[in-house]
């Protein structure tokens, strides 16, 4: 009897201990970090104070991960880091205008329904077998991701992927009643039945997650093509600018990252094909020929092109003609005309201006014949946005910015610099190691939070090794995004993993291979185009001269 009371209270104070960890961690990890606190004049010691308890609660999420974007408001003033002026202006930075002004477009991109036009286009285009329609998913993502929100493009694709999985299960479902009716003897013909049912289920099953891992993958390796892709890409420009007051055009950024992405993609598909679609089904050809038909179905009940979606893609297409030519380096831009010093104007300032007017131009004109007010429309509207917007991305990244900003300001990243200076190291392999070292940490961590704690120190490095910035800094923040193997890694990931429904090994498992796969080509990437594209080979004089902080 006493026994089972003690097994009876463990219990119970077992489940309170597993339903409380996280406020218990949250209370303890401040409490164990206080003997950095010990020299409150040390402002190396109190900034790693901080940086340590952001990271622990990103890494382990005891409060929301964009709550903890906001401690360094109330503790770099405390520890008289930074004033609270100063650290509240970075959570609306240039850089999250931008991104702020991206999440706009991209929103009013699903409001006109013109994401879901787009990839049932691709899809017919491609349907023309299955490893070609997987390539086109991949395709079709890619660019979406390159524009939308990552989750809202994974969230967009996966119904589009399963009809088409639909589509192919109903096609091989026939072909196990055609071959099963084919046979003579009622047992055999049951036995034949069940050997086929389950070859099919584990052919099926292959490629379910050839194709949701491909929108995975997709999501993930498109916001790397353009700056405005990821936030990850912002925080590069904002501690790129910071450093050295030099401004990464749009168009320098996408003649490297484009090509590099698309690459990556390649790799990743042939991957994917190789290790599940190459024998997912017996008939390749019937069942594309029947999902270009259900694509074809899908495509034509939306209709012809409305003009809401035409007025949102001419106000997207001059929106990307803006940023591409707003200061190309190359030849003149229009802020070169319009500006005596164009790199005040920032990418911010086209994506705002696009957004400004599509609050203000009608949807459509027949809603001015109405005798119902409540008809008239815009091309977009406040309460879609407020539903839609990742308010807590917004924070979270300008959260980075201010952790960037106090650990500057500390020292602590130049600190870090100087350490890892001691260790001896060949430029390439150091390049390589702070690759790989991006890529593992982004895997448990913000893809945001891992590149404003580590850029800093990649850009200080450099100048201590007396090599351009850019040749570290670039291929690290692409490597930051390609977070493929847990479903923590990325909100893509974590959507898709819901819906395959199955156990994380197998996510790891093509995962590692992706990881290994996408490093290597952005080091390859780095040292041939970005040499090219960047002058990598020489050290330039802007990293001397405003380098913000003298490094002993």
């Amino acid at each position: 009897m006493i026994d089972n009371v003690t097994i009876s209270k463990s219990s119970k104070w077992l489940t309170i201990l597993l339903r409380s960890w996280r406020v218990i961690l949250g209370l303890i990890v401040p409490i164990i970090l206080c003997p950095l606190l010990f020299d409150l004049n040390n402002k190396l010691n109190t900034g790693a104070y901080v940086m340590a308890i952001m990271v622990l609660y990103w890494v382990f999420e005891p409060i929301n991960l964009y709550i903890t974007a906001l401690i360094p408001v109330a503790l770099f003033p405390i520890l008289e880091i930074a004033s609270t002026e100063e650290i509240s202006q970075n959570y609306m930075k240039a850089a999250n205008m931008m991104f702020f002004g991206g999440l706009i477009v991209g929103i009013s991109l699903e409001h006109c329904n013109l994401h879901h036009r787009i990839s049932l286009k691709v899809i017919i285009w491609f349907g023309s077998s299955i490893p070609m329609l997987m390539a086109g998913v991949m395709i079709a993502t890619m660019f979406l991701s390159m524009w939308i929100n990552n989750t809202a493009t994974t969230a967009m694709m996966i119904p589009i992927v399963d009809d088409i999985l639909r589509e192919i299960a109903l096609m091989n479902k026939e072909d196990v009643e055609q071959q099963t009716n084919e046979n003579g003897e009622q047992q055999q013909s049951t036995n034949n039945k069940n050997e086929i049912s389950d070859s099919t289920a584990i052919r099926y099953n292959n490629l379910r997650k050839a194709f949701l891992l491909s929108i995975a993958y997709s999501a993930n390796i498109g916001g790397t093509a353009t700056l405005t892709g990821t936030g990850t890409n912002l925080v590069f420009q904002d501690v790129y600018f910071s450093h050295y007051k030099k401004d990464m055009s749009f168009l320098s950024w996408f003649f490297f990252a484009f090509p590099s992405a698309c690459l990556t993609i390649m790799a990743a598909w042939l991957l994917l094909y190789l290790m599940y679609a190459r024998s997912s089904i017996t008939d390749i050809q019937k069942a594309s020929q029947r999902i270009k038909q259900s694509a074809r179905k899908k495509y034509s009940h939306l209709g012809p092109m409305t003009f809401h979606e035409y007025g949102v893609m001419i106000f997207f297409l001059i929106l990307v003609a803006l940023w591409f030519s707003r200061h190309p380096e190359i030849i003149p831009g229009w802020a070169d005309y319009i500006s005596s010093d164009p790199h005040s104007i920032k990418d911010a300032t086209p994506v705002i201006l696009i957004t400004v007017l599509l609050f203000l131009v009608p949807a459509n004109f027949h809603q001015f014949y109405s005798t119902n007010e409540s008809n008239n429309q815009r091309l977009l509207c406040w309460d879609v946005v407020k539903t839609k917007m990742s308010w807590g991305v917004i924070i979270l990244l300008g959260g980075g910015f201010a952790l960037a900003y106090g650990t500057e300001k500390s020292g602590l990243s130049s600190w870090f610099s100087k350490q890892l200076s001691y260790v001896h190291l060949n430029p390439i392999v150091t390049l390589i190691v702070l690759s790989i070292l991006g890529g593992s940490i982004t895997e448990m961590a913000s893809n945001v939070a891992t590149a404003n704690v580590i850029l800093p120190v990649v850009s200080n490095l450099a100048i201590q090794m007396n090599i351009n910035p850019l040749r570290f800094m670039i291929p690290v923040t692409i490597c930051i995004s390609f977070a493929f193997m847990f479903p923590v890694s990325t909100p893509p990931n974590a959507i898709v993993f819901e819906c395959l429904n199955t156990s994380i090994v197998d996510m790891i498992k093509p995962g590692i291979l992706m990881n290994i796969i996408a490093i290597t080509l952005q080091l390859i990437s780095i040292n041939t185009l970005g040499v090219w594209i960047f002058d990598l080979n020489n050290f330039p004089e802007w990293a001397n001269q405003t380098l913000p902080i003298k490094l002993s």
